[in-house]
């Protein structure tokens, strides 16, 4: 009886797995989709859609080689149609804005060996379900506040935001958190981001386009990367906190700063910090005090100092000019608050590097140095 109840058994469970087999939903790859052999060679991008479906299934593999890559391009001709997308395990790219930009997008989940999606996934909106498998290689979903998320599975970086709902809502970043990632939180419309004193990091576009939001920048903060706080809320007198190491490229660009002040631990200083890059009559920084801490920081692009100032002078001021008027020119005041033979050093650089733009530079740059009314200052306790 036992020897025929072990049969038994044996085939009942043979046959669920033979029906739990068949029974598979099966999704066969969606007709249309048009590949790209990566540069290395090792797979293939999706780089385009011309297909009619609005449920898409990518391959985990192409002429026997994976599908690794969607580009930021692949569906942006169908970008009002899809509904769904279902991508292989096999994709370890997806390049900025390739999924925000799915308007009608419903359900998306996220492959298990993609390590960041916040760029891919900028002005997504909120409705969309984002999931993330319990197994994930490197990311967790999660929620901060009310708010959908997703962050590293150690949970100290913030990777992604939902954008809210409805404005003007406030989120408070955890204590967890270290670093805010590419593209966390930009083109969200919350009225108030905390971040808390834990942050270190904030990499590349992470508040790009926040312009009706306050954001704090945390005492612990080391790196930001550049376009950071581009087009942000930040506004009136930015004094950095000491501590921070690195400034990347129009890290604060097109935002409303009227002052900033560098400290003393800068190592890396970009050019290009605070200036615009649209037109006059959008946001825009107007930024008539520059305060320097410190002289240490790298110049490995630079012959000397007066070169820096020579495209900081260019890139900060005159590549849009704050005013078109030569009559009432804004004023700039530059402040050094090194050591007196540090600010006379950099007093002398920064005028050698304003002499240059008249010496060097074309008609059209060097006529808008008359929009400006710049003055050195040098403060020192000793």
């Amino acid at each position: 009886m036992k020897i025929i109840n072990r049969v038994l058994t044996f085939f009942s469970v043979m046959l669920l797995l033979l029906v739990s087999f068949g029974c598979r939903k099966v999704e066969l790859p969606t007709e249309g989709l048009v590949y790209e052999l990566i540069e290395d060679g090792t797979g293939y991008a999706v780089v385009d859609y011309t297909g009619e479906s609005l449920d898409v299934v990518v391959p985990s593999s192409y002429l026997g080689l994976p599908v690794t890559t969607i580009t930021s391009s692949a569906f942006h001709n169908k970008y009002t149609d899809i509904v769904s997308l279902s991508l292989p395990d096999t994709m370890t790219s997806i390049e900025k804005d390739a999924i925000g930009c799915l308007v009608n997008l419903k359900e998306f989940r996220v492959p298990k060996e993609i390590e960041d999606i916040g760029s891919a996934l900028t002005w997504i909106l909120s409705s969309v379900d984002i999931k993330i498998p319990r197994d994930h290689k490197y990311l967790k979903a999660t929620t901060i506040g009310f708010h959908k998320a997703v962050t590293s599975k150690d949970k100290t970086k913030l990777v992604w935001v939902a954008n809210p709902k409805k404005e003007g809502k406030t989120i408070r970043v955890p204590a967890s958190i270290k670093i805010i990632g590419a593209y966390a939180m930009a083109g969200t419309n919350f009225g108030e981001i905390i971040l808390p004193d834990s942050v270190e990091e904030i990499h590349s576009c992470a508040f790009y386009d926040t312009k009706n939001t306050s954001i704090n920048i945390p005492e612990s903060i080391k790196m930001i990367d550049g376009g950071a706080f581009s087009c942000s809320g930040l506004e009136g007198e930015l004094v950095l906190p000491e501590g921070l190491i690195s400034l990347g490229r129009s890290v604060f660009s097109n935002s409303r700063l009227t002052s900033i002040s560098f400290p003393s631990t800068l190592q890396y200083l970009d050019y290009a910090i605070f200036g615009n890059t649209t037109p006059h009559e959008l946001q825009r920084n107007f930024v008539s005090r520059v305060e320097y801490k410190t002289k240490d920081f790298d110049m490995s692009l630079f012959q000397d100092y007066s070169e820096y100032f020579t495209y900081f002078i260019i890139w900060n001021y005159l590549y849009y000019p704050y005013t078109n008027d030569a009559s009432t020119p804004f004023e700039v005041e530059i402040v050094f608050s090194i050591n007196e033979d540090d600010n006379q050093l950099m007093e002398e650089a920064f005028w050698l590097g304003y002499d240059n733009i008249r010496e060097d530079m074309d008609w059209s740059v060097y006529s808008k140095l008359d929009y400006y009314s710049f003055t050195t200052t040098a403060n020192s306790d000793e």
